[in-house]
């Protein structure tokens, strides 16, 4: 697993992963299992985490591979990412997808998760990755499903569909194998230590709720000029707790913060129409004052004297 750093030093946008403030979370689960997914894979080998983020998850890569170079555009990242996940065999630069500052032909395997949907121009982006891998190289991605991923993330420029993906992936590399990612609800039995620590261990488990291939939330791809042999095996993250007697509460309580937004609104609305009724009886006097004989003497009275 990777290093619990209580550190919330580096911004939370909403779109990077970062353990001290996902774990627990489903982002944080759906992120851990994409890493140690691909471990065997990158066994050994010089590897290319490119968008490393904070850089979690290129310190988990290092548990594997003989060397890990993390490279992320944003120096803020770059920066929390040495402070918090520095190893001996791992190295983190700044650096863009589009030109990335490290030379041809120099990497084993390249990993990119929830990358290419944030770069415009994600052919010169797959280009790049092509020239920093060695010819028998192997390229790992991820990416949200765009028919089944929620809309309105302003971070991404474009989301794929499976066959969309794939026929990109081609002009680039003679091979590839499609894997799938989605989301469900877990149950498990587990004693009152399994329970109540971080673990992980192989845990049996029936599937029980199967959805079609287009429902899956992410993809991920091998992709290489080579036959693919390597294998990612099944692997699942308890990943944030569901309580239904939580879910009854939560609901609860937004129901009673909007019944109770209702009722400031109505009170405000009665104060509203208190003060509009009493402008009204003010106009309605004012306009009786103008219509006097008084107010009509007093405004001769005025002119003659400023004359």
């Amino acid at each position: 697993m990777t290093n619990n750093i209580p550190d919330k030093s580096l911004e939370d946008t909403g779109e990077r992963m970062i353990p001290a403030y996902h774990k627990t979370h489903m982002v944080y689960g759906e992120h851990i299992v994409r890493y140690s997914s691909v471990l065997d894979c990158v066994k050994g080998k010089k590897v290319l985490d490119i968008a490393s983020g904070s850089g979690y998850g290129t310190a988990l890569l290092a548990s594997s591979a003989s060397h890990v170079v993390g490279v992320d555009v944003d120096k803020d990242a770059v920066q929390y990412a040495k402070s918090n996940y520095q190893l001996k065999n791992v190295d983190f630069i700044l650096g863009s997808g589009v030109k990335i500052p490290l030379k041809d032909d120099t990497f084993d395997v390249v990993v990119s998760f929830e990358t290419i949907e944030h770069i415009e121009d994600y052919r010169t982006f797959l280009s790049e990755v092509k020239r920093v891998l060695k010819p028998d190289g192997l390229f790992i991605l991820s990416t949200p499903n765009d028919a089944e991923f929620p809309e309105s993330n302003h971070f991404h420029v474009h989301e794929f569909e499976q066959a969309e993906l794939e026929k990109v992936v081609k002009k680039y590399f003679k091979n590839f194998k499609t894997h799938l990612q989605a989301t469900w609800l877990y149950n498990a039995i587990l004693d009152e230590q399994q329970l109540g620590t971080e673990w992980d261990m192989s845990i049996r488990t029936i599937q029980t709720a199967p959805v079609l291939p287009a429902k899956a939330i992410y993809f991920q791809m091998l992709c290489s000029n080579r036959e693919i042999t390597e294998v990612i095996e099944p692997l699942g993250a308890i990943s944030e707790h569901w309580s239904e007697r939580r879910k009854q509460e939560n609901d609860a309580a937004i129901r009673e913060h909007i019944e109770e937004q209702g009722r400031i609104m109505k009170h405000l609305e009665n104060e509203l129409n208190i003060q509009k009724d009493l402008v009204g009886r003010a106009n309605g006097e004012l306009a009786t004052i103008k219509n006097s004989k008084a107010w009509r003497v007093a405004r001769k009275f005025r002119h003659l004297t400023r004359g």
